[in-house]
């Protein structure tokens, strides 16, 4: 036996769902015009160094079983 919805409850989801169609538009526009502005050269992606401090004695004497200055 399908089970009973609540009163309301589809036409609450269908207008959920163009809220959500709508913000997936407005993204997909968004990452349109930065890919735009890439390939152009107006904007470039910031590049971050990794940084791996859990190997540095100093850092982390836990590991090392020295005791930090």
């Amino acid at each position: 036996m399908p089970r009973r919805r609540p009163a309301g409850h589809t036409e609450r989801n269908c207008e959920r769902l163009i809220i959500l169609e709508e913000q997936r538009g407005d993204l997909a526009h968004c990452l349109d015009t930065l890919w735009s502005d890439i390939l152009a050269g107006n904007k470039r992606f910031k590049l971050y160094r990794q940084m791996k401090m859990y190997n540095d004695p100093s850092l982390n004497p836990a590991i090392y079983g020295k005791t930090s200055k």
